[in-house]
């Protein structure tokens, strides 16, 4: 994108932003033109935008190499800013599925509620004819909500599939604007490739791209020495999405993980397996420190048994204490801690 079609854009954004009380769009962003897409970045993406605005206005007071090099440094943080910014509006789509799909569950449990009660009438009653009827009937009709079921479910994974693999674009391209190296990125790149095409087992395809491009990520940020205010905010935000508990404070970024083992068991519950998951994916994304399991010395051991298999298991270590209440533990990422960040600042 050229100097002067940048300035178009950004001009053409500032007038959008001006206009109160218009919706962001939430359509993907090769839907609209560069002016929506870059007045959605300024909306819902402000810091990378204002990095951008002030990288332009660097730039129009530099001359030679150093104009064309802070010129260059803005339109990468503005394309940050439209690639956060088309995460968000993508994000935001899928909760609004999420929602209806949630409703329309609702609507079906009802339904089955109703026809088990039913079901149970007619087998209080031992049926007549008719009731024998009615029976079959409500027969004929629970094998077709099962199968109307079983085809909504497939349709659901296609969908949350689809989405799994926009966000793993969207991280790629997030890793490059960071600086990520095209070699680096080839493994992210063919597995969202593999995703996209595959027929059988999309979903488990499309959940591999997104840990490969999560580790794409995670290397474009190791290219630093140490963790930045930014990628600590991300952090934070990409913990809240997959709805883990996290705050930060003198250890570093804590993430506060309760249910994960049967009460008195040290074998990790469904729900256990599910948050170490989302604890993986934190990890690849984020790679500076080490992370430390606070908690009984049995527990830490079967999360670091849990771990053995992946590439981030090294990172890991337990710190075994006694916690007041044993069905809880904290996971400490140190590299995100305060006195870590210091260290980045310049």
């Amino acid at each position: 994108m050229s100097r002067c079609r940048i300035a178009l854009v950004l001009s053409c954004a500032l007038l959008a932003s001006a206009c109160a009380g218009r919706a962001v769009p939430t359509r993907e962003g090769h839907e609209l033109s560069p002016s929506e897409r870059v007045a959605r970045a300024a909306k819902l993406a402000p810091d990378l935008y204002a990095r951008a605005q002030a990288a332009f206005a660097a730039a129009d007071h530099a001359s030679g190499t150093a104009h064309d090099d802070l010129e260059l440094t803005a339109e990468l943080w503005l394309e940050a800013a439209c690639e956060e910014a088309d995460r968000i509006a993508l994000l935001r789509r899928r909760r609004e599925h999420e929602a209806k799909r949630d409703a329309e569950q609702g609507a079906q449990a009802q339904l089955d509620r109703a026809r088990l009660a039913i079901e149970a009438e007619i087998r209080r009653e031992e049926a007549a004819r008719i009731a024998r009827a009615e029976a079959v009937k409500m027969l004929a009709l629970s094998a077709e909500d099962e199968r109307a079921r079983d085809r909504a479910q497939e349709h659901a994974h296609g969908e949350v599939a689809a989405w799994l693999i926009a966000r793993a674009e969207l991280t790629l391209a997030a890793a490059r604007a960071l600086g990520l190296p095209e070699g680096d990125a080839a493994a992210a790149s063919a597995a969202i490739g593999r995703a996209a095409k595959a027929k059988a087992a999309r979903l488990a395809a499309a959940q591999d791209a997104l840990a490969q491009a999560e580790r794409a990520v995670g290397r474009a940020r190791a290219q630093r020495p140490a963790a930045t205010e930014d990628e600590r905010a991300a952090l934070l935000e990409m913990a809240a999405e997959r709805s883990l508990v996290a705050s930060r404070d003198a250890r570093g970024v804590v993430l506060d993980v309760r249910g994960a083992f049967a009460p008195g068991a040290s074998k990790l519950s469904p729900a256990g397996k599910k948050q170490l998951a989302h604890v993986l994916a934190l990890a690849r994304a984020h790679p500076h420190g080490p992370i430390h399991i606070e908690a009984p010395r049995a527990r830490g051991d079967a999360l670091l048994a849990a771990l053995a298999s992946e590439p981030e298991r090294a990172r890991f270590s337990v710190l075994a204490q006694d916690l007041p209440d044993r069905e809880r533990l904290f996971i400490v990422l140190v590299g995100y801690g305060e006195a870590a960040l210091t260290v980045a600042r310049p």
